[in-house]
């Protein structure tokens, strides 16, 4: 039994029936205001709407719709937490997504056996909610977490926990899945409410009177209730009743269920995040305080109370008998405990990694592939929602999974425009954009897309350079032509900004000298070109240009001759090259990983299109070349000193939880990568902000979206090198297949056993590790989370 209100500003409820229901999703304003939320989204994306203009408007017309409180009846038949009673149902909402019939298409098979109840796309048309019965004695928390997890879900809108949170209605094309005789099962309350020893307010105070009227009449000596039993405290010395098991306020059903492999297995992967280990917890004389130690983390935001007594007395099942045990827990759970508080980075880590952890205990299928491909298509969806004016409309007629490389392609050109500018980085420095980037994939992959759209953000660059090569090759006539006695005339000393990747270094050198603090930009198709040019003599030094380009360190040359340009310069050079894997072995051998070159560059990986049909690339529209036009006058425009405290503290708080992932997996491949790869996604975020006027927090999140997809790409690309450099660099041997982990594993392995000799390493990194080891071919799948060694 839930409720609903004709009007959410209204807090007045009414018990909701079927034909309430019916009512309500046939009403024509219901469908009129979620068509208008429609066409607000259109206009978001055409940008005739601001972010914050659509969120306004968003609101102001979802706060006419009905609403309906699947959570709770309340009494009194006003909606507030006080007379809030539990309806047995839950909401999970799942927000920002492209094609929420196409997801629930997936999860539609499974609605029965999950019990679920109501399905349906949110009033804005880009959300799906899903209202489902709660298991028997599980909290609201607890039930989304866990249903969240059945559906395969590592994100969802976990502050829907509120017992009065009310859902805006939708017309009945939005809903997907009704099923009656659950969300209008009346025996459903009183079944959960029993289940989870639910009481009414009224009676609790009641309770809480005479417990303290008896307290008073209870004498100093210990008494025994037939319920009771008497243990002894051998840390204490002393002797006491553990209380009933109405006492601690939980019902004697529920404490007698089994703990769970998943609970289990969480309760120990907290241990670990703690420092302690499981099965060392329950020694004499600090079991108090281990116990402290292991809620402290919070976990009891993941686990209700009656499956946290199973889970202690599992592994403190001497402790778990003592009253201090157990009322030390009913106390975390009482005053440290708001499962409407946003979980922490650290917390929501063990969520994650135990849910991983149960997918391969349940015998699920862990494929490495379908994961990625999945994770990457979330985040193409996220770029092109948080990508600014100019950048977007760049990704006019691209295929999503041709995205984040075309983005790669043209960033370090945005940023050359915006080259009078200066920012400061979170560690109080100041720096200019430089950005390179390289963009890999197979031959044929479609890398031509990133040449297409470069060259529309090029057109500017072009036109000036145009001019001025006229005025150089005037001049070059003329000194060609004029007499044995006549002076030569003078250099014009011309400002050239779009060099090709084969310029000389003496030609460079120039070039950057008559530059003027202007940034250069270099677009190269092949990277193997470079490669070849950049053999022998003075090509050798183009390495390290582009290592000082990074930060504008100086550079130069000096020669006792007037054939060869000398001179010293600040380097103000961005580069753009694509290439194949092939070439990008060969730039990047141990050398140019271990001197930090890799660091600095921008990787981007084009699809894998092998037997895969055409991928069609629409030209771009004539409104979105108008804006990239646009965008490029914005940003050269762009002066002086630009302030960006937001984008400063997002870098600086991803930047930490880098430092925090790789210190707890201990891996220097990630420490060492994730310094510079903020640094990219702050200048990244910079050119955003210059774009959009300003920073947003679709500005900070594309900086950290960028982040993460370099720092993802840098390891993938460069980790095995540049652990292997840093093992020379120390005089350690270097490992093969014969003497690491890989040799340890039995010839056929579960992904299981590779867990269990990682010990203290996380899921994901043992799944990276998997995935290397598959794309080397030194591994193939057998079958479900089994993997046999390949003969190479």
């Amino acid at each position: 039994m839930f409720d609903f209100t004709e009007n959410a500003r209204r807090r007045a409820t009414l018990v909701c029936t079927a034909a309430d229901l019916d009512r309500i999703v046939a009403d024509p304003q219901v469908a009129a205001i979620c068509s208008d939320l429609l066409d607000a989204d259109e206009k978001l994306k055409r940008g005739e709407f601001t972010k914050d203009e659509y969120e306004t408007y968003k609101q102001q017309q979802k706060i006419k719709l009905p609403a309906l409180m699947f959570h709770s009846h309340f009494s009194d038949g006003h909606r507030h937490n006080a007379s809030a009673e539990p309806s047995g149902l839950s909401i999970l909402d799942i927000d920002h997504i492209n094609d929420p019939r196409g997801m629930w298409a997936k999860w539609a098979p499974m609605a029965k056996k999950l019990n679920i109840a109501l399905a349906h796309v949110t009033p804005s048309g880009r959300g799906l909610r899903i209202v489902f019965a709660i298991p028997s004695g599980l909290e609201l928390a607890h039930a989304q977490q866990r249903m969240a997890k059945r559906l395969g879900l590592p994100v969802f809108d976990d502050v829907c926990k509120d017992p009065a949170r009310c859902s805006f209605a939708v017309p009945k094309d939005y809903v997907l899945y009704r099923d009656d005789a659950i969300l209008f099962n009346e025996s459903l309350a009183a079944a959960y409410r029993t289940s989870i020893g639910w009481v009414a307010p009224e009676a609790k105070k009641a309770a809480k009177a005479s417990t303290r009227r008896a307290a008073k009449k209870t004498e100093t000596k210990t008494t025994k209730t037939a319920n009771d039993v008497t243990i002894s405290h051998p840390e204490s010395g002393s002797a006491g009743p553990v209380p009933a098991e109405s006492n601690l306020r939980q019902p004697a059903q529920q404490l007698l269920t089994e703990a769970t492999p998943d609970d289990i297995t969480l309760f120990a992967e907290t241990c670990k995040e703690a420092g302690l280990k499981a099965d060392h917890i329950d020694r004499y004389g600090s079991r108090h305080n281990n116990l402290v130690a292991v809620l402290s983390t919070g976990i009891t935001r993941l686990m209700p109370i009656a499956t946290m007594r199973k889970v202690v007395e599992h592994f403190m099942p001497t402790f778990s008998q003592d009253q201090n045990c157990q009322q030390l827990i009913n106390d975390f759970y009482d005053k440290y405990t708001d499962p409407n508080r946003p979980m922490s980075q650290r917390l929501a880590r063990l969520y994650a990694r135990s849910h991983k952890a149960d997918m391969v205990n349940e015998g699920k299928e862990v494929d490495i592939e379908q994961e990625e491909a999945e994770a990457q298509a979330k985040l193409e969806e996220e770029l092109l929602e948080v990508a600014p004016r100019g950048i977007k409309e760049t990704l006019n007629g691209v295929p999503q999974n041709m995205r984040f490389p075309v983005v790669c392609a043209v960033l370090p050109l945005a940023a050359a425009y915006a080259d009078a500018v200066t920012v400061q980085y979170c560690d109080g420095g100041n720096q200019r954009l430089g950005l390179m980037s390289i963009i890999v994939g197979p031959q044929a992959s479609g890398k031509s897309v990133c040449s297409k759209r470069v060259a529309l953000w090029l057109r500017q660059m072009e036109e000036g350079d145009d001019k001025q090569r006229a005025i150089e090759e005037k001049w070059k006539e003329a000194k060609k032509g004029r007499k044995a006695n006549e002076k030569a005339p003078e250099d014009p000393h011309v400002i050239i900004r779009n060099p090709p990747v084969t310029i000389s270094c003496s030609t460079l050198l120039k070039r950057l000298k008559n530059a003027h603090g202007h940034c250069l930009y270099s677009f190269g198709e092949e990277l193997d070109t470079l490669l070849k040019t950049n053999g022998a003599g003075s090509w050798s030094q183009k390495f390290d240009v582009y290592r000082l380009a990074f930060d504008n360190g100086k550079w130069g040359q000096d020669y006792n001759s007037d054939q060869a340009e000398s001179g010293l310069v600040e380097v103000a050079y961005n580069i753009t090259m694509l290439g194949t894997y092939g070439s990008l072995r060969k730039c990047f051998k141990g050398d140019n990983v271990e001197n930090g070159l890799s660091s600095r560059m921008i990787l981007a990986e084009m699809p894998d299109n092998a037997f895969a049909a055409m991928p069609k690339v629409s030209e771009i529209e004539a409104d979105c070349t108008d804006i990239i036009e646009q965008s490029v006058t914005r940003l050269k425009s762009a002066l002086g000193f630009v302030d960006t405290p937001q984008l400063r503290a997002t870098i600086g708080d991803w930047v930490e939880c880098k430092r925090l992932e790789a210190m707890a997996d201990g891996d220097l491949v990630k420490d060492t990568y994730r310094k510079r790869a903020a640094v990219i996604g702050f200048r990244a975020g910079v050119v955003a902000s210059i774009l959009e006027g300003g920073e947003t927090e679709n500005v900070c999140r594309f900086a950290a979206l960028i982040a993460n997809y370099v720092i993802e790409k840098q390891t993938k690309f460069f980790g095995e090198t540049f652990e292997e450099q840093v093992k020379v660099a120390n005089g350690e041997p270097r490992a093969t297949k014969t003497d690491t982990l890989f040799a340890s594993l039995p010839e056929e392995f579960e992904f299981s056993s590779l867990l269990a000799r990682r010990k203290g390493k996380s899921y994901s990194s043992c799944r990276v590790l998997l995935s290397r080891w598959k794309k080397q071919g030194w591994i193939e799948r057998m079958s479900v989370n089994t993997y046999r060694k390949k003969a190479c």
